[in-house]
Parts: structure tokens; C-alpha cells; sequence
């Protein structure tokens, strides 16, 4: 058997090993240099291409970071502007609440809330239109209706937030005027292809649900997102409760705490439903049951103490005063524990 063997291994016709090594292996010479040279160039444009999608992507990415930091930014400049509207409206008197003639003092404020709202709404359209947010056409490019809708929901959440502040502010300063709530018709109507001043909202008060202009889904510079409205006028029940403590504070004696505390009510069971379907809004809710268990306080103290001290309103507001701030320690121990 091993004569076999060795007579195989030492014939030429003997077939190969299945896994020659390389020094066994044979060098194929037969290829010809032209093929070698194509199979480069046919390598180098392969590559060539691979670089050019790449540099494309890189600079889709790099557009998205930018697009996203600008609109970062703009929200926290509509945040900072429409916190600073909500601080100036607390500064009306509740005697010009609603009323048909104003004082100088509450003409001036609303007139400087005015002034930066038309500011905020501005920023959010200049926004929304340099970065073709909207329905209508970008100035630097042109999109499908389609291209337009995707951007607008895929950079929602960097501009939400200022625009939830804005909603906030806005239904605060509509509420003063008008002791109603802002519909979601009514913000979208601020941002309209051509700009609608602030003032033609409130130029006729007997009628103020036919001055906002009609809305077309193809003429927005921003579409306002209905879980944003949503949202805003869930933050809107602290502002109440703080009107309706700084009310008392200013001489009422119940007449505006109540209707502020029917709106609240009306605002925390309609937007129940919408726990579920909303993100965030289950953390408002709890935020304005807080505020509303604080505002039937205010009432329930005014209520009480108007057996005691009816009389004498300057001793009951300082008695309501006083209930107020002892029911309010244990609250703030317990926040700073």
C-alpha cells in the first residue's frame, strides 16, 4: 500500500492536493495587463461614488443640525419674550377685568402685551419661513406639499416648546380681554401668508369671533399642532390661579375668583380625555388639579370668612389673606423636604 502511494506522489499525472501551498501553487500569467488597469479604474470610480454618497449624507446631517439649533434657539427667545408678557398682565388691575372702560394704567399694559406678542408671532413666522415649516415656500427652496409636511412634524418638538409658551401667554392676555378662552382658529389666524396685526383681534369686542380672518391649509406660515394648543392651555390653569390670588389681594370678594374657577374646572375635565393621547399632558393635569384645589381654597376661605367680616371689607381681606398663607406653609415644607 505505501509502494502505491509513493508511485502516485512521483507520477506527473498524479491529480493535485484538494488545498496546494503556496509554494506548490501555481502563478496564472495569462491575465492581461489591460484587464488589471480596467479592474483599477472600475475600483477607483467604485470608490469615487462611495465618497460622494457619503459627502452627501454628512451634509444632509450637518443641514439638520443647523436647521434644529436655530430652532432651538428661537424657541427659548419666544419662551423668554412670552414669560415676560404673563409677568406684565399680572400686573392688571382686577377692577379693569373685562371691563368695557379700561383705566390709563390697564390701556398701557395691554398695549405693551400687544406690542410683544406681535413680536412673538414675528419670531415664529420668520422662523417657520426661513426653515419651511409651514404651507407656504421656503426663500432659499422650494418642496412638495408632501417634503413640507414631513419637515413640519419632524422639527415640531424643537420649536413645541416656545410655542406652547406663546399659546399660554396669548390665551392669558385673551382671557383678560375677553373673559373667553382662545379657540385654536384664532392663534392659527396670527400666522396667515400675509401678517394680521395684533390689534384687528380685539378692534371689535362685540363681535371678536368674526374678526379672526379665515384659515386655508395651503396659506399658514405655521402650522399650529393641536397637542401644542392642548398643552398651552393646560400650563394657562397656573396663570388663573395666580390671577385669582392676586384678585383677592386687590380688594374681590369672590365675583372673579368664582368665574375664574368655573373656567379651570371646565379646562381640567375637558382635557382629561386627552391624557392618554397627549405626551406631557398627564404631568400638566396634576400641576392644574393643584392649582384648582388652590382656587376653591381661595373661594371656600372668602366664602367663610364673608359670615364673619362682611362688613368690613378691608378686615376681610386680610383675614382671607391669612387663611391663604396658613393653609400654604405646610405645602411649601413639604416641596422644600
Amino acid at each position: 500500500m505505501s509502494e502505491v502511494r509513493k508511485e502516485r506522489a512521483a507520477s506527473p499525472s498524479a491529480p493535485s492536493r484538494p488545498f496546494p501551498s503556496k509554494r506548490t501553487r501555481s502563478d496564472d500569467r495569462s491575465v492581461p495587463k489591460d484587464t488589471s488597469a480596467a479592474s483599477s479604474a472600475a475600483t477607483a470610480s467604485s470608490s469615487s461614488k462611495v465618497l460622494e454618497a457619503f459627502g452627501s449624507f454628512r451634509d444632509e446631517i450637518d443641514s439638520h443640525n443647523d436647521r434644529r439649533e436655530r430652532l432651538i434657539k428661537s424657541s427659548r427667545d419666544v419662551t423668554a419674550l412670552s414669560k415676560k408678557v404673563i409677568f406684565l398682565l399680572h400686573r392688571v388691575d382686577v377692577n379693569d377685568f373685562a371691563s368695557a372702560q379700561q383705566s390709563p394704567k390697564a390701556q398701557n399694559l395691554f398695549s405693551e402685551a400687544e406690542t410683544k406678542l406681535q413680536e412673538i408671532v414675528s419670531l415664529l413666522r420668520q422662523a417657520a419661513l426661513s426653515e419651511g415649516l409651514g404651507s407656504l415656500d421656503s426663500p432659499v427652496e422650494q418642496v412638495d406639499a408632501s417634503a413640507k409636511r414631513l419637515r413640519a412634524q419632524r422639527y415640531e418638538r424643537n420649536i413645541g416648546g416656545g410655542l406652547e409658551e406663546f399659546i399660554e401667554a396669548i390665551s392669558f392676555y385673551h382671557y383678560l380681554r375677553t373673559t373667553r378662552l382662545i379657540t385654536l382658529q384664532q392663534i392659527q389666524a396670527r400666522f396667515l401668508a400675509e401678517p394680521v396685526p395684533e390689534s384687528h383681534f380685539y378692534s371689535q369686542q362685540s363681535d371678536l369671533s368674526q374678526t379672526a380672518p379665515s384659515t386655508s391649509v395651503d396659506s399658514q406660515a405655521l402650522h399650529v399642532p393641536i397637542h401644542r394648543y392642548l398643552l398651552g392651555l393646560s400650563d394657562l390653569t397656573g396663570e388663573l390661579m395666580r390671577f385669582a390670588t392676586n384678585a383677592v389681594g386687590q380688594g374681590d370678594t369672590g365675583s372673579v375668583v368664582k368665574q375664574v374657577l368655573s373656567l379651570t374646572r371646565q379646562l381640567r375635565d375637558a382635557l382629561d380625555p386627552f391624557v392618554p393621547l397627549v405626551r406631557d399632558l398627564k404631568k400638566k393635569q396634576t400641576v392644574t388639579n393643584q392649582s384648582l384645589r388652590k382656587i376653591e381654597d381661595i373661594l371656600y376661605a372668602i366664602t367663610v370668612r364673608s359670615a364673619e367680616f362682611g362688613s368690613d371689607p378691608q378686615a376681610l381681606r386680610e383675614m382671607v389673606r391669612r387663611t391663604l398663607a396658613s393653609s400654604s406653609e405646610p405645602n411649601v415644607r413639604d416641596d422644600d423636604e
